[in-house]
């Protein structure tokens, strides 16, 4: 009985001994496999990271060279308007500078400047110009060349009409209050001046500037959201 019970013990051992072993063999032979799979894994992840990587930093460099491409044509376009190159340069550095103490951009700034120029606006008159329209587009959250445009075609034309005054009007810019208050007349009778060509385009311009003053509705706008980017 004791040689019967001796022998099953070493058959049970034995056969423990096998399966252990073959645990230890599946074991491994998982850990090879999940490691070999986390090392696709990982080498995907890293060439997908560096693609998108590349690609985005690809995206930004077209970006930037074609913003210099944009500028540069704007420079040109500048001294064609001067009529000189000097004077083109000169005045492409000062709307640069300007743009430096605005929260808009470089290349806002200067096109905005180009806008005017090209309607007529005298050269010496286009950072003061832009300083007045800034501050209402900084308030008013207007598209900066779109409300030089609208201020443009005012200045070339010599006179304001009803689409001028509604463009303003609906881009938030209180323009016939304060042409009311300048001309000493009532708002209701601002659009039959207009109709009537007794409101210059210089009514335009010193109403800009007047919302830019102290007390005005747009007074200190550049000022204070160039400090706030």
């Amino acid at each position: 009985m004791a040689d019967a019970k001796s022998t099953l013990q070493i058959v049970i051992n034995a056969t423990a001994s096998r399966a252990v072993s073959v645990l230890r063999s599946i074991g491994a032979t998982l850990k090879n496999v999940l490691g070999s799979v986390w090392s696709f894994v990982s080498s995907w992840r890293v060439l997908l990271t560096t693609t998108l990587l590349s690609g985005g930093l690809f995206v930004a460099a077209k970006s930037f060279v074609q913003l210099g491409a944009n500028m540069e044509t704007t420079r040109l376009q500048l001294q064609t308007l001067m009529g000189d190159v000097a004077q083109g340069n000169r005045l492409f550095a000062e709307l640069r500078e300007f743009s430096n103490v605005t929260p808009f951009s470089t290349d806002a700034v200067v096109s905005a400047g180009k806008t005017l120029k090209s309607f007529g606006v005298e050269a010496e008159s286009i950072i003061p110009t832009l300083k007045s329209i800034g501050n209402a587009a900084a308030v008013s959250g207007k598209d900066l060349n779109e409300l030089a445009a609208i201020y443009g075609k005012t200045m070339a034309k010599g006179r304001v009409e009803a689409e001028a005054l509604n463009q303003f009007q609906e881009a938030g810019i209180p323009i016939l209050k304060q042409l009311s208050a300048n001309m000493k007349v009532a708002e209701t009778s601002i659009y039959k001046m207009a109709s009537e060509g007794k409101i210059a385009a210089r009514d335009i311009e010193l109403a800009f500037a007047k919302m830019s003053e102290k007390g005005g509705a747009f007074y200190g706008a550049l000022d204070k959201m160039s400090t706030s980017f």
